[in-house]
């Protein structure tokens, strides 16, 4: 499958929950006060977890937005009866009773007089009827064409419920759902100087299609149909970053946008292209894959500035990613089942963001590592293997970050990758080869990668690509012998030890990937800059 829009299509709104696992339309309770009408307000309901509520917008590491109910928060309400004939609007009902968490929160009103019976009640965040007693809601502008904050977005994200065939004795119990998504655009400058950043476009007027909705701030939507009555379908989004902005050498800047997703688009239809335009105040044009995008998600666009150009990031997809340890609280393999069991003095510390117990520090002694169940990937199969760590004291002998398989004598049966000052190295019994950086020094995070293309008869030399922090190195450090790489099962995959019998690593490690084949220098670079904390 093709790479799609983002780097990090991933991620939602945060869904962490309210007690119960489903929240009925309509639950019956006793009678309210005469016609006074209590709807007790909860966030949407995705992946079978409720989400927090409105309104504090705030971002995760995992790329979800929490929402939460504040004081202040207003909702405006459509009465339908039940032939359709009456409708009428309350606008402005206030949040009240809102919980410690935020999660919920409770809005009365009084039921208009000429609404009895039986009746529909449709709720509406962030957006207003087109008139007195109509049903038809006007979409907000797109929102903050010059947004950089998410608090810009909060007033006009818009969101909706239905509480159909009530009455005026039930007290309805609802959750909202969203009708649009935010989108964001992230730029990182890896270069050494500032970087002006001007008018951004995301464009698909050349490729045919419609990826967005209310693109003019003009779209109306049946609340009680829950549909579009005009979708003012549209082509492209702009950011507007003030005047004179500009990025710091290895600083970055996030532009935030309320967006509706458009057309559907399938995602294996590579002719649908987008154009990343007018970057830096003059035109740059770079062609991305679009996708469909989903109400009530949040996506991001990643890009970097790499001294000459910007770059859209490419973030490899999960296609044949068949382990992953991101050692947040545990040492388990959280897309597979190859966990490890922790030996020795390994303990859990902060991560290069400073998140707390989300990397294992290994204290270089006989005994501290940690074992898996299984071996990587084994034979001459192609393989990459990913992982950010920071060393405590390098020296000229080899530290093992991994090493899995054939036993030390194996000529070429094993597959190690290890540190030492100054060098990342590649072992395979017998044949060794290592490759010089000058950012592999003590007590700096790093990310590095090793990559084994694939195929009979290749060596280190021929078959080995080696990465550190995204970038290619070449210069040629330690070698011994060359023998054809052809890994052998016989031993589990160790972190911190060649086998749990030395070369122990003293350290941090975190995020350790594998996949079961050869990434791109491209798909390198996106993993190093989605890993980033920008």
């Amino acid at each position: 499958m093709k790479n799609l829009l983002l780097l990090s299509f991933a991620a939602a709104l945060l869904l962490s929950g309210c007690s119960s696992p489903e929240i009925p339309d309509v639950q019956e309770t006793e009678k309210q006060d005469s016609r006074t009408l209590v709807v007790k307000v909860a966030m949407p309901d995705e992946n079978g977890t409720k989400s927090n509520t409105r309104l504090v917008m705030s971002e995760t590491e995992e790329g979800s937005i929490s929402v939460r109910w504040k004081e202040g928060d207003k909702i405006n309400l459509c009465f339908v009866s039940s032939d359709g004939g009456t409708i009428r609007t309350v606008n402005d009902v206030a949040a009240t009773n809102i919980s410690t968490d935020g999660k919920r929160a409770d809005f009365s009103m009084a039921i208009p007089a000429d609404i009895s019976g039986t009746f529909s009640l449709y709720g509406v965040y962030g957006a207003s009827f087109s008139a007195v007693n109509s049903k038809t809601v006007l979409f907000p502008s797109p929102a903050a064409s010059t947004s950089i904050t998410l608090d810009d977005l909060e007033q006009v994200s818009v969101m909706r419920f239905a509480a159909e065939n009530i009455t005026e004795t039930t007290s309805p119990q609802v959750s909202f759902s969203h009708l649009g998504s935010i989108f964001s655009v992230w730029i990182y400058n890896d270069s050494a100087v500032p970087v002006s950043v001007g008018q951004i476009t995301l464009s698909s007027a050349d490729k045919g299609y419609n990826w967005l909705r209310n693109s003019s701030g003009q779209a109306t939507f049946d609340v009680a149909a829950n549909s579009f009555t005009n979708a003012y379908a549209g082509t492209e989004l702009v950011y507007l970053p003030p005047t004179g902005t500009t990025i710091a050498a290895g600083g970055s800047l996030k532009l935030y946008r309320w967006v509706v997703p458009g057309n559907e688009i399938d995602p294996l239809d590579t002719s649908k292209l987008m154009d990343i335009k007018d970057i830096n105040g003059s035109l740059f044009t770079e062609a991305i894959y679009a996708r469909a995008m989903q109400a009530g998600k949040y996506y991001r666009l990643k890009m970097v500035y790499d001294g000459s150009r910007f770059r859209y990031i490419k973030i490899p997809t999960d296609s044949g990613l068949t382990g992953y340890w991101p050692f947040d609280g545990n040492a388990e393999d959280v897309v597979g089942t190859n966990d490890g069991t922790v030996y020795g003095n390994v303990t859990l510390t902060a991560d290069r963001k400073g998140n707390n117990n989300s990397a294992y520090q290994f204290n270089g002694n006989s005994g501290d590592y940690i074992k898996c169940v299984s071996p990587g990937i084994t034979g001459t199969g192609a393989r990459t293997f990913s992982f950010w760590a920071k060393a405590d004291a390098l020296s000229a002998s080899e530290q093992t970050i991994l090493s899995y398989g054939g036993s030390t004598e194996a000529y070429g049966g094993r597959f190690e990758v290890s540190l030492a000052i100054g060098e990342m190295i590649c072992d395979i019994s017998w044949s060794n080869l290592g490759k010089k950086s000058n950012a592999i020094t003590s007590t700096i995070w790093n990310f590095y990668t090793i990559v084994f293309t694939g195929g009979a008869n290749l060596t280190l030399t021929t078959g080995v690509r080696y990465y550190v922090n995204g970038s290619l190195i070449t210069e040629v450090g330690r070698k011994t012998r060359d023998d054809v790489i052809n890994t052998l099962s016989n031993n589990p995959i160790f972190f911190g030890s060649l086998f749990g019998t030395g070369r122990y690593f003293k350290g941090a490690i975190d995020d350790v990937r594998m996949y079961n084949r050869a990434l791109n220098g491209s798909e390198v670079k996106g993993l190093y800059y989605m890993d980033r904390q920008f």
